[in-house]
């Protein structure tokens, strides 16, 4: 038995015909075929990330708190810190992982003592494994 009628198995619309009941059991069905892994589609949106403004104190730890998602629901995160030249003061990168619309995320950073009353642009960008390359996006870190 195929892969996909093997995890339908489970998956009845029993006697409800009605568009109601239709649409329950493709409800149910569709994470039984995610699970089977007998869904594919090509993703072609790019995922995106949005960094979490703020404050930080000079030659202290801070964490860049940020945003992601995807239709995929996987993205890899690189993140900036640059000054006023745009020159770069730090970059991190998140290996492929998980993400879920409206969970924060963050990362740590050890706030050069240099910086201090500086504002600096803190700025993240998501790429997905099909390789979707979202916009960078920037906010202010302002440093005390």
């Amino acid at each position: 038995m195929p892969a996909g009628e093997t995890a339908l198995t489970h998956v009845s619309v029993g006697n409800d015909k009605s568009p109601d009941g239709l649409t329950l059991a493709a409800a149910q069905a569709v994470p039984e075929l995610k699970h089977a892994r007998v869904l594919h589609y090509k993703d072609t949106f790019a995922p995106r990330a949005s960094p979490l403004p703020g404050t930080a104190a000079a030659g202290r730890p801070t964490t860049l708190r940020y945003q992601a998602w995807d239709d995929s629901g996987r993205a890899k995160i690189d993140i900036q810190i640059q000054n006023a030249h745009q020159e770069s003061l730090a970059a991190f990168h998140v290996p492929l992982r998980q993400v879920i619309q409206g969970q924060w995320y963050s990362v740590t950073w050890l706030v050069p003592a240099k910086v201090a009353h500086k504002v600096l642009n803190y700025c993240v960008r998501a790429t997905d494994a099909a390789g979707n390359r979202g916009q960078q996006t920037c906010g202010k870190l302002t440093v005390t």
